[in-house]
């Protein structure tokens, strides 16, 4: 039978509502029905042994799928213990190879340098290689023994070596005589560039290497002083047969020309050596040398001096230290002598007036013309005025002199000058007016005007302008007529 079918039977027979007659069909189907299930009871207990069945088989899986993820773990451990096993190895065998290569350093290096030849080209290029060999050997990691040894025996190989070029650097540079002719010193550097690798690599070891930049700077500063003596004497030596303007100026400007170009050379060669140590160094005595020089030339040639060093100044650059700390204690002895010199000519105790005309005419120097200048305005203006007229126009002379022999105005003459000429003024009107005797005085006037055209033009001018003044017109005239005859 249908069992959805049975079901609805069943439920209108026990639940018709109608309270009808119950079919008897239905109630006969019940009975059929409850007599079947007995039948079922047996194909449920097989039912209910299957699920036990594989309810056990469900819980052996389940004990066997926990065993193979334990297991599974458990391999995960070992691989991951194996592969840091093996990364370990790996690094291990790395290092090992590494120090294999560093340890394992020919004996050729150490022979190299021991005994090879600081003459020979390729005596110095196997030392550079050896060097280059065993300054390459690092292996600090390593604390074992065959590398504390290995270590030992090249710090032992290495200093022997710097101990040994030591010595020859020391008897090659005082080797290297100075020929008493003043230059850039080619020849040495050319053989110092030999051993610039060796230079480099002795920096590890700075004991050493001080004392390889202390020989190298040691001698060169006793041939640069040994040079520049032997030449500054010579130069002295020829001066002294005849002193010019030119041959001053000339040895000036080739030695200081010299100089600079030398010092600029050395330092270009200190840098590219890596060599420690400076310019100033090297030519501290030689630039004492150089002032003292310019000092016996001044007890030679005074004027000449001067006027050599005023035309020596040059611009210093940024990297000129040196050469622009010599040029200031040049300028220190240049203002000095100069001082000195003005002091000799122009003091109060000499005929400084006097003396005036030749520091002019010997001058070239416009410095030293301007303060001799206003040290000769000063002597003039400290002589008494005494009314006197030809003192008086002696005096505007030499002012009208000291203005035109320099290229710029100087406040101290004009204001002398124009005090002179007040003075002049008043001597004059005196002299010409005092007896009545006009023209007679006039004539007697001109001849203390002398000196340049100019001069006399400004003092007769100066006369004319008075006399139209003071004068009268029939006297003006005459008096006129000899001014310009005079002019």
């Amino acid at each position: 039978m249908d069992s959805p079918r049975m079901e609805k039977e069943i439920d209108d027979l026990f639940l018709n509502e109608g309270g009808g007659k119950v079919d008897q069909d239905k109630i006969n189907m019940l009975e059929r029905c409850m007599g079947e299930i007995p039948k079922i009871y047996p194909n449920l207990e097989q039912v209910r042994t299957k699920c036990k069945e594989i309810d056990l088989s469900l819980s052996l899986y389940t004990i066997k799928l926990e065993s193979l993820a334990k297991e599974m773990k458990e391999i995960e451990r070992e691989n991951t213990k194996l592969e840091n096993e093996i990364r370990y190895q790996t690094s291990i065998y790395e290092h090992l190879k590494e120090l294999l290569i560093n340890v394992e350093i020919k004996e050729d290096h150490f022979i190299a340098l021991e005994s090879e030849s600081f003459d020979s080209i390729d005596g110095v290029c196997r030392i550079e290689k050896a060097l280059e060999v065993l300054d390459s050997f690092c292996v600090d990691e390593y604390d074992i023994r065959i590398v504390r040894e290995k270590k030992e025996r090249i710090n032992d190989a290495l200093r022997g070596f710097y101990k040994r070029f030591i010595t020859y650097l020391g008897g090659f540079m005082v080797g290297s005589e100075s020929s008493g002719e003043l230059k850039v010193h080619k020849g040495l550097y050319g053989a110092i560039k030999r051993f610039k690798k060796i230079i480099q690599h002795s920096k590890r070891y700075r004991d050493y290497y001080i004392v390889i930049c202390s020989i190298y700077m040691a001698r060169s500063k006793k041939l640069y002083e040994r040079e520049f003596g032997f030449h500054l004497k010579t130069v002295l030596r020829l001066l002294k047969e005849g002193v010019t303007q030119d041959k001053v100026d000339s040895i000036f400007e080739t030695l200081f020309e010299s100089y600079r170009s030398i010092v600029r050379c050395e330092d270009r060669f200190l840098k590219s050596m890596e060599i420690e140590g400076t310019c100033a160094e090297i030519f501290r005595n030689t630039g004492l040398l150089i002032t003292e020089f310019v000092e016996d030339v001044y007890d030679i040639a005074d004027a000449e001096t001067l006027n050599g060093l005023g035309k020596s100044w040059k611009e210093i650059r940024p990297d000129e230290d040196v050469y622009g700390s010599f040029q200031n204690e040049l300028r220190n002895v240049y203002e000095k002598l100069e001082s000195g010199y003005l002091k000799k000519k122009m003091g109060r105790k000499e005929n400084g007036v006097g003396k005036l005309e030749e520091v002019l005419r010997k001058s070239s120097n416009e410095e030293v013309k301007r303060k001799a200048v206003v040290l000769g305005v000063q002597r003039v203006m400290e002589e008494e005025d005494r009314g006197d007229l030809k003192r008086t126009i002696g005096r505007w002379r030499l002012l009208n002199h000291m203005k035109n022999v320099c290229s710029e105005r100087i406040s101290e003459v004009e204001d002398a000058e124009r005090k002179v000429e007040s003075e002049f003024e008043k001597s004059c009107i005196d002299t010409i007016l005092g007896n009545g005797k006009v023209v007679e005085n006039v004539r007697g006037v001109l001849p203390l005007i002398g000196g340049e055209k100019s001069f006399r033009d400004k003092v007769i001018k100066k006369m004319r302008e008075m006399i139209s003044n003071n004068v009268e017109e029939k006297e003006v005239e005459e008096v006129d007529k000899l001014l310009r005859e005079a002019v």
